[in-house]
């Protein structure tokens, strides 16, 4: 798993810091016909390039449980999974002020 504090490096990018990182409090776990029963551990980081530009990141572990292979390339998730990602990204201010204005701006819209 990557925690906050560690420095990582991108192919194509260049060195990035790990600054936050949001993750369910317990692993999905399900059946599948490759590998039977197998653990999905989602995760968001908040990242900043050394040019001091911050992004996220959607970085993931899945596989037979205890074995699990680490994965970046874009994870498929439930709603469930994906509010509880967001909540705990929430929860430790991933998000500026403005872009949660505008999402619950863009939430009041939807349910009316």
């Amino acid at each position: 798993m990557i925690k906050p504090c560690e420095w990582h490096e991108s192919r194509f990018w260049g060195r990035f810091h790990i600054n936050k990182v949001a993750e369910l409090p317990h692993p999905v776990i399900f059946d599948t016909t490759k590998w039977g029963r197998t653990s999905f551990r989602p995760t968001i980081a908040e990242i900043e390039w050394e040019n001091g530009n911050k992004e996220f990141w959607f970085p993931y572990w899945i596989g037979p449980e205890e074995k699990e292979r680490y994965g970046q390339y874009t994870p498929m998730l439930g709603e469930e999974e994906l509010l509880s990602l967001l909540r705990e990204a929430i929860k430790q201010r991933f998000f500026s002020q403005k872009f949660l204005f505008e999402l619950a701006k863009d939430l009041r819209g939807v349910s009316s």
